[in-house]
């Protein structure tokens, strides 16, 4: 009698909380796959945004205002605009040796993951 009354009651409550647990623990291994994924996919659009200016050693200063960036380069003919373009610029602005990129948002966070990069 005792056992029959453990799985008509205790057993359902054990699978239950196990179920959820379980589907609790898949929740949280997705959610962390997919941090590391944008994060990772970060990283590669600011090392792309670098390599279109012509690599990290074709940057000789970065300074920004709040949507432009502001470079002087070693040699302004190394950049590719298509890939600037890609990587969000909306406008390039050429000065002999410094470039002025164009951003709809705002670009200090930009700027800032660009001179990590250097």
């Amino acid at each position: 009698m005792i056992i029959y009354d453990f799985l008509k009651v205790g057993l359902p409550i054990i699978v239950g909380t196990l179920a959820a647990a379980l589907i609790i623990f898949i929740i949280v291994l997705i959610l962390k796959r997919n941090r590391k994924s944008s994060s990772q996919k970060e990283e590669d659009e600011f090392n792309l945004l670098v390599n279109s200016l012509g690599g990290r050693n074709n940057i000789l200063s970065i300074t920004n205002s709040r949507s432009r960036i502001n470079l002087k380069l070693k040699n302004p003919s190394l950049i590719d605009r298509d890939s600037l373009r890609k990587c969000g610029v909306t406008s390039i602005v050429n000065m002999s040796e410094k470039i002025s990129l164009v951003f709809s948002n705002d670009a200090s966070k930009t700027a800032q993951k660009i001179e990590n990069l250097l």
